[in-house]
């Protein structure tokens, strides 16, 4: 399964800028230390199981993403950013996007449900263990540097056809996007089945319209990208392999 990802590099021609001294071999799943500790249990990625609403990211430094209920197969456009946490106090889940807090009603690890304050209505999450939905959600909309030359930044979920010859979809995440050179490229990310981790091949792939359509098969090169410090929204990193040899740090959630 390939997951086609749009985005705007500018990568010193994709290639090394310089040293980088992070030895780190697997991505971090620690959570920190700034949520109270009866929060740390909802950290992750949450998928409304209702009609209504939006699924939820939250991260373990307190920030929060809303995504649309009402969307296809995989794809993260987020709604807005903001903040979270719980208190066990009074059983309230917090949030900053619009009007959004719970009374938590039922928690474990994989489900949780709430009475939302402002509808009044019960909703149910059930906890999303794709790393690569959890990685397409964690990216969307977020920027990167490895230097100031040096940058990529991921937009929102958009369609379009992985190919001329079929007529799947796939998802991307960005809708313009470009690189110094003027071409358009876009990266497409393999899972591997492995829910655990947070490595992917990737394939980076230029752009081509026929017609009205436009398609990613003509590969540049490929690699893999590891997201480390996948519950950070300041210190997570991305390290690529291959074509795009480079760890970039987060700079914009």
């Amino acid at each position: 399964m390939s997951i086609l990802l749009p985005i705007s590099l500018c990568l010193c021609a994709f290639t090394s800028c310089g040293g980088d001294d992070d030895d780190e071999s697997s991505p971090s799943s620690s959570i920190e230390s700034n949520l109270p500790e009866e929060a740390q249990s909802y950290v992750g990625l949450w998928i409304n199981q209702g009609s209504k609403g939006y699924d939820w990211l939250f991260t373990g430094d307190g920030v929060a993403k809303a995504f649309p209920y009402d969307r296809s197969s995989s794809a993260f456009s987020d709604e807005g950013v903001g903040y979270w946490t719980f208190s066990s106090d009074t059983d309230i889940l917090a949030t900053t996007i619009g009007s959004w807090q719970w009374q938590v009603t039922l928690t474990n690890e994989d489900v949780w449900t709430g009475v939302s304050l402002s509808t009044e209505t019960v909703q149910t999450f059930k906890r999303d263990e794709s790393s690569l939905n959890y990685f397409l959600a964690f990216v969307s909309g977020t920027s990167w540097q490895e230097n100031t030359d040096s940058t990529l930044i991921f937009g929102s979920s958009d369609y379009i056809n992985v190919s001329s010859s079929s007529s799947s979809t796939a998802i991307t995440i960005s809708n313009n996007s470009s690189i110094y050179t003027g071409k358009t490229y876009t990266l497409a990310i393999d899972d591997d089945d492995e829910e655990s981790d947070y490595t992917f091949a990737y394939s980076l792939r230029r752009r081509k319209k026929s017609g009205t359509k436009y398609y990613y098969s003509t590969v540049v090169g490929s690699g893999t990208v590891t997201l480390k410090n996948p519950t950070s929204s300041t210190s997570a990193k991305l390290v690529f392999t291959g074509y795009i040899n480079k760890t970039l740090s987060i700079t914009s959630f």
